[in-house]
Formats: C-alpha cells, sequence, structure tokens
C-alpha cells in the first residue's frame, strides 16, 4: 500500500489503493535462529505477473483461493509439509497457534509437532508474532516499499522522464512477495527473542520487544 499521507504545499491528487489482497504465515522459534520460509496465500494459482509459471519456479511456498485466506485444507498441507522436513532435520518442535477455526489438525495429527492452541481472546497477550514480530515486518516491508519507489523516481529523473505516481507505487504480487521475503530476511534474532520474552511464556526475560527500523 502506498503512503497515504505526504508533505504538500498545497493540494494534490492521491493514489488509488489497490484492492489485492494477500496473506502471509510466518513461523519462528523463540530465539530467532531459526525463520521457516512464508507462507503466501493469494487468490489466483498463477497469477499474471507469474508470466506462466508456477510459485514453486520462483521458489515460494504458496496456495491460493478465492479470498486469499487461511484455510483447514491448505494449513493441514502446510503442516504436513512442515511435519515432513522436521523429520528429515530428526527435529520435535512445540506449535504454538491462534485459535483460529481454519487451524485444525490432520486425522492422525502429526508425528514430530506438538500443536497447542492459545485459548480465546489470548492471542493478542501471549502471541510472540502480536508481540512485536509482525509489526516489525509490516515496518520493513513498507520502508522497502518506499525506498523502491523514491529509486524509481529518482531514474525517472535521471532520464529526464516523468513517471505518472501511481506507477511510481505500483507493486504487483510477485513484487510484493520479493520484498516480503527480504523484510522477513530482515528481521533481527534479537527482535524476535525479545518479542518471544515480551510475552513471559519463556523464561528468559525481555527488555524492548520493537526494533527501530
Amino acid at each position: 500500500m502506498p503512503p497515504d499521507v505526504g508533505l504538500a504545499f498545497k493540494a494534490t491528487h492521491g493514489v488509488k489503493s489497490d484492492k489485492t489482497r494477500m496473506t502471509i504465515a510466518l513461523t519462528c522459534n523463540a530465539d530467532g535462529s531459526e525463520k521457516r520460509p512464508l507462507l503466501f496465500i493469494g487468490k489466483s494459482q498463477r497469477p499474471r505477473c507469474f508470466k506462466g509459471h508456477s510459485a514453486e519456479y520462483h521458489n515460494y511456498e504458496y496456495a491460493y483461493n478465492t479470498k486469499a485466506w487461511m484455510t483447514t485444507e491448505i494449513f493441514q498441507r502446510w503442516l504436513k509439509s512442515l511435519n515432513s522436513k522436521l523429520k528429515e532435520e530428526s527435529q520435535n518442535v512445540l506449535l504454538l497457534l491462534d485459535n483460529f477455526k481454519g487451524h485444525s489438525l490432520p486425522k492422525g495429527g502429526v508425528s514430530n509437532i506438538r500443536v497447542k492452541f492459545f485459548a480465546p481472546n489470548l492471542t493478542s497477550h501471549v502471541q510472540p508474532l502480536d508481540a512485536g514480530i509482525i509489526k516489525c515486518f509490516k515496518s520493513y516491508y513498507r520502508k522497502k516499499t518506499i525506498l523502491r519507489s523514491i529509486n524509481l523516481f529518482t531514474e525517472e529523473l535521471e532520464k529526464k522522464e516523468r513517471t505518472p505516481m501511481k506507477d511510481m507505487f505500483k507493486v504487483n504480487q510477485l513484487v510484493a512477495m520479493r520484498i516480503s521475503k527480504k523484510a522477513w530476511d530482515s528481521l533481527s534474532t534479537s527482535t524476535i527473542a525479545n518479542c518471544w520474552g515480551a510475552t513471559k511464556i519463556i523464561k528468559s526475560p525481555s527488555k524492548n520487544c520493537e526494533e527501530v527500523v
């Protein structure tokens, strides 16, 4: 999304909001040493910006439905995939999840993952991702999209051309996925560990759960 405020000495035309939506699932461990690849959920199997290729071709974990939202089918497929990877790595994990109806376990469960759901209305208090990780991720994403727009604007100035404002802020789904991956990679281990600590569900203390970006 482009900025909705700015600095100007007179009224100027704004930028129409893009109605494209995408869901992103973030998964990380308590000390921030492991961040699992993002799971992207879009509306189309192969958006036009994929240029006929699949999401796997672009090295992204991707699912889709008409609302671009997490569903039981998508979650169970993702969970089984994660379980297979954990088997290969000889790991067993405790997975903490929101009490959301789409987070439903497959029949028979999964061998290497123990799932624990937060009680209703407790997510905002004890969910580490809601304690600052998601906020920081979004801040990095917005920062990188703004820098991209500034770079496009600078390039056009050097060419002595003028790009419409709406095109400077235009980000298709594939570009958004690339920027999201960079934003996720930018999140430091200390930020993640501090956010986990802020929830007090683990013993390690936390001084600050947010990172300046």
